[in-house]
């Protein structure tokens, strides 16, 4: 099985990348300088990693947990994510191009590409959303939200341009923290981008973000469904948390419609 993505966008001026692509900083910033890794390589040979597998294995608390970070739904006849990895916000490594097991391992998933049942409609005050048209079983993988990987500092500059510009700001930050040390990744997908970027923000949304990585220590921003999500409906996630900014100024209403709407959209503090 091959990466397979064959969506396409409504504006044919944006470039349609199923991948993060790398921003070419002029000022040749790292975007990971404090960031080290080392993409595990497994000699396993079975569809599900053994216990001592290097790619499983980089979890500290492997014991209690699955072999894999993706459990075998019977019932959907598809891959989705363990319970334990969405609620104790581990890291996950999926196996990758230099492991030795074969395509059918329970630890590849999302680098296959996204749903198939995924498809844009242009609707209301909106603008345009992302629909499914068919069910997606609580911790089925949806899409990644791919774009331009940007500095810390290059992500600012764009969320202050569109601020001034009163345009709509695509730029994601993703927090993780081990012990004391945090990563940052910031994706932009306003002018490169794939599928993820339609979806829209809720504040009780059925989506779920979750960093995973595969054969780069830069992860790849994945959609899990938070729930079992039905036909025709929209996928949405939570662009962020903001609950302890007060000033509204420059700030965008949200249009999600849910009952325990913010009636604000999240707003970035990158340095929070």
């Amino acid at each position: 099985m091959e990466f397979c993505d064959n969506y396409c966008h409504l504006n044919h001026t944006i470039y349609y990348t199923p991948e993060n692509i790398p921003y070419d900083d002029p000022e040749g910033e790292q975007i990971f300088s404090d960031f080290i890794t080392q993409i595990k390589r497994c000699m396993c040979k079975r569809d599900i990693c053994d216990s001592n597998c290097t790619c499983v294995s980089a979890i500290e608390s492997v014991e209690e947990l699955a072999r894999s970070p993706y459990s075998f739904d019977t019932s959907k006849s598809e891959l989705i994510l363990s319970t334990a990895y969405a609620d104790q916000d581990l890291p996950i490594y999926e196996c990758n191009s230099v492991c030795k097991c074969g395509t059918t391992c329970r630890s590849r998933l999302v680098q296959y590409g996204p749903r198939k049942s995924l498809k844009i409609h242009e609707y209301g005050s909106k603008g345009v959303g992302l629909f499914t048209e068919a069910s997606i079983p609580q911790g089925g993988f949806v899409c990644e939200y791919a774009g331009e990987i940007v500095t810390k500092s290059e992500a600012a500059k764009r969320n202050r341009a569109n601020e001034e510009s009163d345009s709509m700001n695509y730029v994601i930050c993703v927090n993780e923290h081990y012990g004391c040390n945090r990563i940052q990744t910031f994706v932009d997908p306003s002018k490169f981008g794939n599928i993820g970027r339609y979806l829209n923000h809720s504040c009780e949304p059925n989506c779920v973000m979750v960093p995973v990585r595969v054969d780069s220590p830069v992860p790849k921003l994945c959609l899990f469904a938070d729930k079992d999500i039905e036909a025709g409906v929209e996928l949405t996630f939570s662009y962020g948390s903001d609950t302890n900014i007060t000033d509204n100024h420059n700030r965008k209403k949200c249009l999600c419609g849910s009952k325990s709407c913010s009636k604000w959209l999240p707003s970035s503090e990158y340095d929070s």
